[in-house]
């Protein structure tokens, strides 16, 4: 299944890729989610900096999907590789469940436009389980455009207090 989320900024691409980075935002990003966010690596290889985080969402799985796949959450790691002179950032998923029938990978990218710029999450997730996969990747999708969404809101709310300090 496609997934593609856009949101606009009214700050350049430099501008918000340092709020991206910035650990005060990702603190203000924490407050009010239902998933929980741990960092475990966080390095850089020449031109690419590397982050791997583990997520465990408060949300459970209906009921017949949990027991299907033999867990009641989506817990997950997502390894994220930006090459920071281009600003691609590439992700992948590696789920701690059905890891050899799911695959979750794209790239986000932040495009300058005349008012600012342009973040874009342009992936694929798919879950090849018979009879629920489908399922599963829907659920999956829209918690992570409904989580886009809420960061986006928190991006623009923490650059616009920046901007008048």
């Amino acid at each position: 299944m496609k997934l593609f989320v856009r949101h606009s900024f009214n700050v350049p691409p430099e501008v918000y890729w340092e709020a991206f980075w910035d650990p005060a935002l990702d603190e203000k990003m924490q407050q009010g989610t239902s998933v929980k966010r741990e960092l475990l690596v966080d390095r850089t290889e020449g031109d690419v900096r590397i982050q791997r985080y583990r997520f465990t969402p408060e949300k459970t799985l209906p009921g017949p999907v949990a027991k299907l796949i033999g867990t009641d959450r989506i817990t997950y790691e997502q390894e994220n590789r930006c090459d920071m002179k281009t600003g691609i950032l590439n992700w992948k998923v590696y789920p701690a469940f059905l890891a050899d029938k799911v695959t979750a990978e794209g790239i986000f990218t932040v495009k300058p436009t005349a008012t600012g710029c342009e973040r874009i999450v342009d992936g694929k997730i798919e879950v090849r389980v018979p009879f629920v996969g489908g399922r599963i990747e829907d659920t999956i999708v829209r918690d992570v455009e409904a989580g886009y969404e809420n960061a986006a809101k928190v991006t623009e709310k923490w650059l616009a207090e920046k901007k008048k300090a």
